[in-house]
């Protein structure tokens, strides 16, 4: 009986673990992206926010002159980019630190009046309302603050974000004791590391959650405020949740790696390796069999986002930005050569998982070379055949060329490491054996 509910309560408490560190990471998660202020401006910096909303404003100003019945020029060197970077960065200040926004605006009715005063001068006219002119550089005063503000929301809602910060931060703590104290109970009752179930739940729960969003919600078409916003909007997801996957992989490979340490979880499948070395092929097989299964737009989109990943993360390593749209036109550019790239290495591992079948039943030679070779080449014909079922893909040669080679060096590089392997291994266990 006691067994029974120790065995009961060891599961509770690993379940309890693995959902307390879920929490926890995505607690984590947000107090780096979401309650970040920095995280915020680099992306503002990087989708060119700047531009954007100085163009937006100008428009705004120069229908408002016209109707006051001057010309653009009064515009000139009122505001550039720059003024709208200290500006909007004083405004997320605010937000962040729950401090009451403020935007000034002196520089700019300054520079305004001064502008009129020129236009004024340059016509040989005379100023008879001077209230109207005062209304007047109100007024564009207004547009910037009302789209550097957006129409004082973010000083609406900083309450309730500090406030939702606040329950993040403690809620981050509290499961961070919760986990430490559940950990290290764990481990004195039932001599057990819960870190290795928790590593793993908590790595497929983010990358689960991650892809769900994007299967169900179309975000590089969200819609809010204006078109400017929308973008920042969809980039700031778009970040989020690529955090999201790369932290989720990170926690899997970490916790597949602790478990084959602890575990020794080697030793027990090396003891049915012929039935394991199977059972991946085939997996392996299926795998390439359900990419071939997708529709045209579903698989283009997989080579899009494979690649936008691709080239968010490199930019991100070598430090350059790019716009929504440069990082669109760089994707439309490199995802041929990508669906190529995964042909290629989709078919080099398959070389390498049949090659690596055949050695465990017949001995490595030419024959057995060309029979994996030969598989994998009539393995990829097929491939190319069944597509022409799936809706808008297209059976290619080119295709079928590019597979055979990935295979041929799949099971050139298994050869190469194989009679090294054979050389210097087996012999060092065999002089080992004899002393």
């Amino acid at each position: 009986m006691k067994s029974r509910l120790k065995y009961f309560l060891n599961y509770i408490t690993k379940f309890w673990a693995a959902i307390l560190f879920f929490f926890f990471s995505c607690l984590l998660i947000l107090l780096a992206t979401v309650f970040n202020e920095n995280f915020l401006l680099d992306i503002l910096e990087k989708n060119n926010y700047y531009a954007g909303l100085h163009e937006v404003i100008q428009e705004q100003m120069s229908y408002q002159v016209v109707q006051a019945g001057f010309d653009e020029e009064v515009l000139e060197n009122i505001f550039d980019d720059n003024m709208l970077r200290r500006s909007t960065a004083k405004v997320l200040d605010g937000l962040y630190d729950n401090s009451k926004i403020e935007i000034s605006t002196t520089s700019i009715e300054e520079q305004l009046n001064l502008n009129i005063e020129e236009y004024v001068s340059k016509r040989g006219l005379a100023i008879d309302d001077e209230e109207a002119v005062n209304k007047f550089v109100k007024e564009m005063a207004n547009i910037y603050v009302t789209n550097v503000g957006y129409s004082n929301t973010i000083e609406k809602v900083r309450n309730i974000f500090n406030e939702a910060y606040t329950a993040v931060f403690i809620g981050c703590i509290i499961s961070g004791i919760l986990l430490v104290i559940t950990y290290l109970g764990t481990k004195y009752f039932f001599k057990e590391r819960n870190i290795i179930t928790s590593l793993l739940t908590a790595g497929i729960l983010l990358v689960f959650f991650s892809f769900y969003i994007k299967e169900n919600i179309d975000i590089s078409n969200i819609t809010i405020y204006t078109k400017l916003i929308s973008t920042i909007i969809s980039s700031y997801l778009s970040n989020i949740l690529m955090i999201m996957e790369i932290v989720g992989i990170v926690f899997l490979v970490i916790g597949l790696l602790m478990m084959i340490i602890f575990n020794k979880i080697i030793d027990k499948l090396m003891e049915h390796k012929k039935v394991l070395n199977i059972i991946l092929l085939v997996i392996w097989m299926i795998v390439i069999f359900l990419f071939s299964s997708q529709n045209g737009p579903k698989s283009t989109d997989t080579s899009n986002q494979v690649t936008k990943t691709f080239i968010t993360i490199t930019a991100n390593i070598t430090g350059n930005s790019y716009t929504e749209e440069e990082l669109n036109n760089l994707v439309i550019d490199k995802t041929l050569i990508v669906r190529k790239t995964a042909h290629f290495l989709e078919y080099l591992i398959l070389g390498i998982l049949v090659i690596n079948v055949l050695k465990d039943h017949l001995k490595i030679n030419k024959k057995t070379l060309l029979y994996a070779l030969l598989f994998c080449v009539v393995y990829a014909i097929s491939d190319e055949i069944h597509q022409l079922f799936s809706a808008e893909r297209t059976c290619r040669i080119l295709d079928v060329f590019i597979d055979s080679l990935g295979a041929s060096l799949g099971i050139f590089v298994y050869l190469v490491i194989y009679n090294y392997w054979q050389k210097h291994f087996k012999r060092k266990k065999k002089i080992k054996y004899m002393y």
